[in-house]
């Protein structure tokens, strides 16, 4: 992440991050999201070094929030397919087929009712993307359609960086 190399300026980033707005609210709120956000960023480091099955088992666990992370997963699996990390995508799925299982087994038929609330996502108050509250539902729209496309391309030129480099950086933040 090409933090500051000295202790206090790392310390000092760190406290500027979890001191913000947006942290804070978080905490308090108890969201789960800090515990994805602490796997994702685990698992970073990990392939920058090389490491494959560790950061696939991170990411993995991560997927206890799925909407947030559906659009990286399927660039880092772009990403893993490219640079032949068949490991990564071996212990991502390996381990993912294994967390399904195991809640299923511990609450049967959830899958089927976690499906249900999706499709009523939409009923829900203030569900539309930001841009269609901004701008109204069909510049809103256009604008989000916009906006996913270029993202899309912009990871896809990005897709053969290697995982050391800012660019895999910036393309893993582009995706979440």
């Amino acid at each position: 992440l090409n933090l500051p190399a000295k202790l206090t300026d790392r310390a000092l980033v760190l406290m500027a991050a979890l001191t913000s707005w947006s942290v804070l609210w978080g905490f308090r709120m108890l969201q789960p999201t800090f515990v994805v956000v602490c796997l994702l960023f685990l698992s970073w480091p990990l392939l920058a070094r090389g490491h494959q099955m560790a950061p696939g088992l991170l990411l993995a666990l991560a997927t206890v929030k799925p909407q947030l992370v559906l659009p990286l997963f399927l660039w880092l699996l772009l990403w893993a397919i490219g640079r032949r990390r068949w490991t990564l995508i071996a212990s991502f799925s390996g381990a993912l087929a294994a967390l399904l299982f195991a809640t299923e087994k511990i609450v049967p038929g959830w899958i089927p009712r976690w499906l249900a609330s999706l499709r009523d996502y939409d009923k829900v108050e203030h569900a539309a993307p930001a841009l269609e509250h901004l701008f109204g539902h069909g510049l809103g729209l256009m604008l989000t359609v916009l906006l996913a496309l270029s993202a899309g391309y912009a990871l896809w030129r990005l897709r053969g960086c290697a995982a050391k480099s800012p660019q895999f950086a910036v393309a893993s933040s582009l995706a979440l």
